[in-house]
C-alpha cells in the first residue's frame, strides 16, 4: 500500500491542465464534503471507487483527496492570476482604443489642414516666383536708370562745354563790335551791327 507522504509533488509552474468540467456534480458534492472534514462519503460511493482505491485506508484516500482538490485550488489560483492579468492587458488595451479613436475624430481636420498647407505652400512658392521676377525687372530698371543718369551727365557736361564756348564767342563778339575800326567800316559799308 502506498503511502500519501511518498507520493510525488505536482509541478504548477509548468502543468497546463484540462479545466473542462468531468465531474458530475453528485461526486463534485461528495469531494467538498470531504473537504469540509465530513466522516465518510456518502452511502453507495464504495461501488464508485476502482478496485485499486479501495486497498487504501480511509485516511489515504482522504489525504490524496486533499491533495489533488490542494492541487486544483491551486491551478485555479494560478488560473485566476493569469485572468487578472488579461484583465489588466484588456483594461491597457482598452484604454488605447479610446486614445486612438479620439485622434481618429481629429483626423479629418488634420486632413483639411494638410490640405490647406499644401495649397498655401504651392502659393507661396507661385508668390516667391513673382517677387523674383519683380525684383529682377527692378533691377533691369535700375540699371537702364543708371545708364541713362550718365547719359544725362554726360549730356550736361557737353552743355557746360556748348556754354563756354558760347560765352567765349559772344565775349569775343563784344570786342570785336566795341572795336572803332569795325564800327567805322560797318559804318562805311552800310552793314547794321547786331545791336544788344
Amino acid at each position: 500500500m502506498q503511502n500519501a507522504g511518498h507520493m510525488p509533488k505536482p509541478e504548477l509552474a509548468h502543468e497546463i491542465i484540462d479545466m473542462s468540467p468531468t465531474l458530475s456534480t453528485q461526486t463534485y458534492n461528495r469531494l467538498v464534503a470531504a473537504l469540509e472534514g465530513d466522516a465518510a462519503i456518502a452511502d453507495g460511493a464504495a461501488r464508485f471507487i476502482p478496485n485499486q482505491e479501495r486497498l487504501f485506508s480511509k485516511q489515504d484516500r482522504q489525504a490524496i483527496t486533499n491533495a489533488n482538490m490542494t492541487l486544483v485550488l491551486d491551478q485555479l489560483t494560478f488560473s485566476s492570476d493569469r485572468l487578472a492579468g488579461a484583465m489588466h492587458r484588456i483594461g491597457y488595451l482598452e484604454s488605447q482604443v479610446e486614445t486612438m479613436e479620439d485622434r481618429l475624430r481629429f483626423l479629418p481636420e488634420f486632413r483639411a489642414k494638410a490640405a490647406q498647407a499644401i495649397v498655401l505652400e504651392r502659393q507661396n512658392w507661385e508668390l516667391k516666383d513673382v517677387i523674383e521676377q519683380r525684383n529682377m525687372q527692378l533691377v533691369r530698371r535700375e540699371r537702364l536708370l543708371e545708364d541713362k543718369a550718365q547719359e544725362v551727365a554726360i549730356l550736361e557736361k557737353v552743355l557746360a562745354a556748348h556754354r563756354k564756348h558760347l560765352d567765349m564767342v559772344e565775349s569775343d563778339l563784344e570786342k570785336l563790335e566795341s572795336n572803332p575800326w569795325v564800327r567805322f567800316w560797318a559804318w562805311f559799308s552800310g552793314m547794321a551791327l547786331p545791336r544788344r
